[in-house]
């Protein structure tokens, strides 16, 4: 890198792949990593990612430029009073990174680490590829790369299955489509293996034959039994989530009002409906004022979706957004409050929200901040 500006790069991001490392094995999911300037020049990390049961982890370090190499940094998560021990630090270097500051590639000189990272929770395919072909042409070994991004979309294009693969596939489609719920429950195991068998066309003979017959058969009708158990009973687990609120962009009008792309993030395995949003944003160190909404949409198990509200701020917080345009930095926010939503099925519940984040001028867009 020939150049890295922290100013641009602080706020939040969101990753879309990385190489397995110990510290987020227990991650599935959703995972960000939020950058902020500190006084003393140096940078705060807070990286979060959601778990398997659904519980979001956080972990909070800080981040040092490295002197004379742009695009170089170490970052540790230990307190500060063990910062002078050398081990504790890791390097954390920008290898590949967007003009616009819209996706980034992270990695490290032994080529054991390397993180995608994008602005917002997708990215496109062609770019993805793009990427792992330039990290590929660094020396990076991307056999084990693990996908995070929550969107199909978003996975490289795989490699065609052979022929024995796209008749299984085949075959587990149509027995799945005509053993239907109300064919396979409430009946004897005999009965359910017959109608596996008449929907898969398996012959007889393969049930009752030499053993390699009945071995090319085995592993289709343990995955098939599996799902007719799961379909007998209640369906896959229903998880209710805390949501999360976010800004994922304001943009100042004419008349000195707001516009404000509010985030709402379902972590819930299942739709929530999103009733009514009542939360106090702060600009930097200034109440900008109340944020009130009423939704009304539905957002679908771990999903996202962005409504535009019509924000009156205060007088002060004008001004401090309208410096921060002016001089071009970072600025940080906080939303504190509550989000009212009703998971599918469910009564309604009010979740409390408090998070922080930060916002950076929108290149090439004046008055808008991301």
């Amino acid at each position: 890198m020939s150049e890295l500006d922290i100013d641009r790069y602080a706020g939040q991001w969101h990753e879309i792949a990385h190489l397995p490392v110990s510290f987020q094995k227990q991650c599935v999911g959703e995972i960000t990593a939020n950058y902020g300037l500190r006084r003393d020049g140096r940078i705060s990390v807070t990286n979060a990612c959601r778990k398997a049961d659904g519980e979001r982890i956080v972990a909070e370090g800080v981040a040092r430029p490295v002197a004379g190499q742009p695009g170089q940094l170490q970052v540790r998560f230990v307190p500060d009073w063990l910062s002078w021990v050398p081990l504790v630090w890791a390097d954390y270097w920008v290898i590949a990174l967007d003009p616009d500051y819209q996706w980034a590639m992270v990695g490290e000189p032994g080529r054991r680490y390397l993180w995608i990272l994008a602005r917002l929770p997708e990215m496109d395919r062609a770019l993805f590829n793009r990427l792992k072909a330039k990290a590929e042409a660094m020396g990076y070994d991307l056999a084990p790369l693990r996908m995070m991004a929550p969107c199909a979309t978003h996975l490289p294009t795989e490699a065609p299955p052979n022929r024995r693969t796209q008749r299984l596939q085949s075959s587990i489609a149509h027995a799945w489509r005509a053993s239907s719920r109300a064919t396979l429950c409430g009946r004897s195991p005999r009965a359910t293996l017959s109608t596996i068998r008449r929907s898969m066309l398996i012959p007889r003979t393969a049930f009752r034959g030499p053993a390699p017959m009945f071995h090319r058969f085995r592993t289709v009708l343990i995955v098939l039994c599996t799902l007719a158990l799961v379909a007998c009973g209640d369906g896959i687990v229903k998880r209710v989530s805390e949501p999360a609120a976010s800004l994922q962009q304001l943009t100042v009008q004419a008349n000195g009002d707001w516009t404000v792309a509010l985030r709402l993030q379902n972590y819930s395995s299942m739709p929530m409906s999103f009733d009514d949003v009542a939360l106090a944003l702060t600009i930097g160190d200034t109440e900008a004022g109340p944020l009130s909404a009423k939704p009304g949409i539905s957002i679908g198990g771990v999903s996202a979706d962005v409504i535009n509200v019509n924000f009156k701020p205060s007088p002060a917080a004008r001004l401090v957004i309208a410096d921060a345009l002016a001089s071009n930095r970072t600025l940080a926010y906080s939303l504190k409050g509550t989000v009212s939503a009703t998971p599918q099925e469910k009564k309604q519940r009010t979740f409390d929200i408090n998070s922080r984040s930060t916002l950076n001028q929108a290149p090439g867009l004046p008055g808008v901040l991301r």
